[in-house]
């Protein structure tokens, strides 16, 4: 759900928190970009759980045309 706010709703450098149960994590836009059919944002992405932290990065496009997201590397 935080992935799909940060995607829809937040702007770079915004963070989009989340917990539940014993997990937790946050999602960062690091930036947005346009893009010849819609824009990009690339998000870095943060989880803990069972005390293991995990990071990693993604780049969406939102396509303007049919109004949805890819993902890219």
């Amino acid at each position: 759900m935080s992935i799909a706010i940060a995607l829809e709703e937040a702007n770079p450098g915004q963070f989009v928190k989340w917990y539940e149960n014993n997990a937790s994590g946050m999602v960062r836009v690091a930036w947005l970009l346009p893009d010849s059919i819609g824009y990009c944002k690339r998000l870095h992405i943060e989880a803990i759980a069972y005390n293991t932290q995990k990071n990693f990065q993604v780049t969406a496009c939102f396509n303007d045309v049919d109004n949805r997201w890819r993902w890219h590397q």
